[in-house]
């Protein structure tokens, strides 16, 4: 089996899993923000936000070196498990009161009850991503692609039923937190990938980790720095239009995630493949991203209007359409550090990091107080936009990755979006038709990708599951 077919069928695993993760966040999201209404959202936004922030404090990011030292020695799988997973206690254990004390300074909205809801939940991504670390240095991708459509789905479900048994943000977010919990220690034990516990096996894992760690614990603010500043400077209800108008745009960065996923393993063992890699994937993310952008930003009204109600719509509507613009270059800050991973940089992972939070703060600073929601999706567009940039062009002079057709794919998409304005607010029929016309230029322009993703596809015997 060649090492496309292999790399496409592991990705795909990935992305039928991803799909089933798309579909129901698409609609589960804004159903929670429709069951609570705005304010109540929030406080569920700012409980997802917070503990996506702690957990990495709570692991240290060893889950980042897990990946590269399983990869390196799968043998040493369980030991490297083993321990990552008892530091992670501990650190949970030592971090519980200097946690509190600080968020009730940071941010006193979230108060005793929204706290407990979003350390929990911050615990449970901690072990969820020790277990992907392992699955993913492993290459067990079926048992990745299931973990995150399990966990994705079934935290989608309680937080549903707690939106409409509840009507509480925070108790809704302490649900999620039990159903991820769940999946992540049944996944666990499921792997079978225990030792001892050595001083060894986390100075291993720490080596790698160390770098990008501290970097880490001021990156990871990238999570709460525009719902902090909003719940500061404007209000609940804004921070909840703003969240769920980023968490729609968002809903299409797992898949890209899964391009990278694969990838990370194989080039840790060969770093010369990269220059293979980088470009099919960096297009192949342009591609797919620049195409939903579009649509949610001709879209933006209907979309709104189907799956969040009247209620949503004039303040949600303007701000879809400014972070759609931005969905196309959200996956490079993904692709970017994770390639600087895999090519074993971690200080550049570390300082492409802590970039991007600088920048958030600067922007958020600037134009979160004055502008209120409008100013924090202008601020995240800024954000992605300047590092993204700036972190592609340092790895084109270090490594010589190819980004061309990636660039000008970003640039047909600047084309039709600056077309929605000069056609002055196109109806329905003149959108769609401009929708069309995006689809076959991006054919065009991706012709030898698209190429190579039907024969390798073709190259599949369906039915056997492996290569004819």
């Amino acid at each position: 089996m060649s090492e496309r077919h292999t790399y496409v069928r592991n990705t795909l695993l990935l992305l039928a899993a991803n799909a089933l993760v798309l579909a129901v966040g698409f609609v589960a999201r804004p159903l929670i923000a429709r069951l609570l209404g705005p304010e109540e959202y929030a406080a569920f936004a700012l409980v997802l936000s917070t503990a996506a922030a702690l957990s990495i404090y709570l692991n240290f990011s060893l889950n980042l070196g897990l990946v590269y030292r399983v990869a390196k020695k799968p043998k040493k799988a369980g030991e490297y498990n083993s321990t990552v997973i008892a530091f992670l206690v501990l650190m949970s254990a030592i971090l519980l009161l200097p946690a509190y004390l600080l968020l009730k300074i940071v941010a006193p909205v979230l108060g005793d009850l929204g706290f407990f809801s979003a350390f929990v939940l911050a615990v449970a991504l901690g072990l969820l991503a020790i277990l992907e670390a392992m699955q993913q240095g492993l290459k067990k991708f079926n048992q990745f692609g299931a973990t995150q459509a399990g966990s994705g789905v079934l935290a989608a479900v309680a937080s549903v039923a707690g939106a409409i048994l509840l009507l509480n943000g925070f108790l809704v977010g302490a649900l999620r937190a039990v159903a991820v919990l769940a999946v992540t220690v049944a996944g666990l034990l499921y792997l079978k990938r225990f030792g001892r516990i050595t001083r060894k096996a986390f100075d291993e894992v720490w080596a790698y980790s160390k770098p990008i760690t501290f970097a880490a614990f001021a990156s990871t603010l990238i999570a709460v720095v525009d719902k902090y500043f909003l719940a500061a400077f404007s209000s609940m209800s804004s921070l909840g239009y703003y969240d769920i108008s980023l968490a729609l745009v968002s809903a299409t960065l797992p898949f890209t995630v899964s391009l990278t996923a694969v990838m990370l393993p194989e080039v840790s063992r060969y770093p010369k493949k990269i220059l293979s890699y980088y470009p099919r994937i960096a297009a192949a993310n342009t591609v797919l991203l620049t195409g939903f952008g579009l649509c949610l930003y001709y879209y933006a009204d209907i979309v709104v209007s189907l799956l969040l109600g009247s209620e949503y719509i004039a303040g949600t509507v303007p701000l879809l359409r400014i972070l759609a613009l931005a969905l196309p270059v959200m996956s490079f800050i993904n692709l970017n550090n994770t390639t600087y991973r895999a090519i074993g940089m971690p200080k550049a992972t570390a300082f492409y990091a802590v970039s991007l939070v600088a920048a958030s703060i600067i922007f958020n600073w600037l134009l979160v107080p004055q502008y209120g929601a409008i100013g924090a999706a202008f601020a995240t567009l800024a954000t992605y936009l300047v590092i993204a940039v700036t972190g592609t062009v340092m790895l084109w002079r270090h490594v010589k990755v190819g980004i061309r057709k990636t660039v000008f794919q970003l640039a047909l998409f600047a084309l039709f979006a600056a077309g929605y304005w000069l056609l002055e607010n196109p109806g329905f029929t003149v959108k769609t038709i401009l929708l069309l016309a995006f689809g076959l230029a991006t054919l065009a322009l991706q012709r030898k990708l698209v190429a190579e993703l039907i024969e390798t596809v073709k190259s599949f015997n369906l039915f056997g599951g492996g290569a004819k």
